[in-house]
C-alpha cells in the first residue's frame, strides 16, 4: 500500500481484533460490513453493526471489541492535519473532533447509503496502490465526498452546530491545532478570542471532552510520536520542536500518555 500525503494507510480485514488501547497519527475510518463491535473510544463503549462507518480521532485512545463474529471491515487512517486543512469547515470534522457527553461517533448508514461509502473508500484505496500521476488529487476529491456523505447522514444530530459556544470551541480548537508547536497559555487564549477563561475552559472541554491545556498537551504528543515515527530526529530535537520545555519533561509526558518512552524503536 503507497502512502500519499493525505492518505496514511487502509485495508480490508476479516478476523478478531488483538489489539490493546492505542492511538494513531490521523484521522481512523471503519466500515463495519459484517459482524457487530463495540468501539472503545476513550471512556465508552459505542455499539456499531454491520452497515455502521466508526470515526476515530487522532487524539482518540481506543480499541475493538468483537461482539458479534465475523467481523468484516474496511479501513482507511487520514492524516489528521491534511484533512484538517483540505476540508477547512470544522463542521464536516466534527465526527472526529467533538466529543459531547451525548454525541455518537458512529453513523448508521442505509444500505445504498453503505454501498456508497463503501464504494468510495474501496476507490480511495485502489488509487493509493496505482501509481498513476495526480493520484494525491483524486484521492483528495474521494475522501472530500466521502466526509461530506457521513455529515449529511449525521447532520439532524448535530444540532449543537448552531450553538453560538460551539463556534467559539470549534475556532479555539482550530487555533490550538495550528499553533501547539508555540508557548500558549490559557489567559492568551482567553483574550485573543474575547471571553472569560473560566468559560472558555467550560464549553471547551463541554464540546472536546478535554480542558484546553489537556488538548494542548494531547496535540503536542501526537505530534512528537508522528515525527519518532516518520523521521531521523532525535527526542532532544523532538521535544523542542513540540515545545515541550526539556527532553526529561517530554519523556515524562510521553510515557504517561501512552506507557512507553520515546526512546523505544518507533
Amino acid at each position: 500500500m503507497r502512502e500519499h500525503g493525505l492518505f496514511l494507510s487502509g485495508k480490508i480485514k476479516t478476523g478478531v481484533v488483538d489489539t490493546p488501547h492505542h492511538y494513531h497519527t490521523g484521522y481512523e475510518i471503519i466500515l463495519v460490513e459484517e459482524g457487530e463491535i463495540d468501539a472503545i473510544i476513550g471512556n465508552k463503549r459505542y455499539r456499531a453493526g454491520a452497515g455502521s462507518v466508526v470515526c476515530i480521532g487522532n487524539l482518540d485512545e481506543h480499541n475493538v471489541e468483537v461482539i458479534t463474529p465475523p467481523y468484516r471491515r474496511l479501513y482507511l487512517i487520514l492524516d489528521s492535519a491534511q484533512t484538517d486543512r483540505m476540508m477547512e469547515s470544522h463542521a464536516l470534522l466534527a465526527l472526529f473532533k467533538t466529543r459531547t457527553e451525548d454525541f455518537f461517533p458512529i453513523v448508521k448508514l442505509d444500505e445504498q447509503g453503505f454501498a456508497e461509502a463503501k464504494d468510495l473508500a474501496m476507490r480511495i484505496l485502489e488509487e493509493a496502490n496505482a501509481a498513476q500521476p495526480y493520484a494525491e488529487k483524486v484521492i483528495e476529491s474521494l475522501v472530500c465526498t466521502l466526509l461530506v456523505k457521513l455529515f449529511r447522514a449525521m447532520q439532524p444530530s448535530l444540532t449543537f452546530l448552531s450553538a453560538p459556544q460551539y463556534s467559539v470551541a470549534a475556532n479555539v480548537q482550530t487555533f490550538l491545532d495550528e499553533n501547539f508547536q508555540e508557548t500558549i497559555t490559557l489567559e492568551e487564549i482567553a483574550a485573543r478570542f474575547f471571553v472569560n477563561k473560566y468559560y472558555l475552559s467550560h464549553i471547551f472541554k463541554q464540546y472536546t471532552g478535554y480542558s484546553v491545556m489537556q488538548y494542548l498537551q494531547k496535540a503536542r504528543l501526537a505530534y512528537a510520536k508522528k515525527l519518532l515515527s516518520s523521521t531521523n530526529l532525535s527526542v532532544r530535537d523532538i521535544s523542542t520542536q513540540c515545545n515541550f520545555g526539556d527532553e526529561s519533561n517530554f519523556i515524562r509526558c510521553f510515557k504517561r500518555e501512552y506507557a512507553a518512552t520515546p526512546l523505544l524503536d518507533w
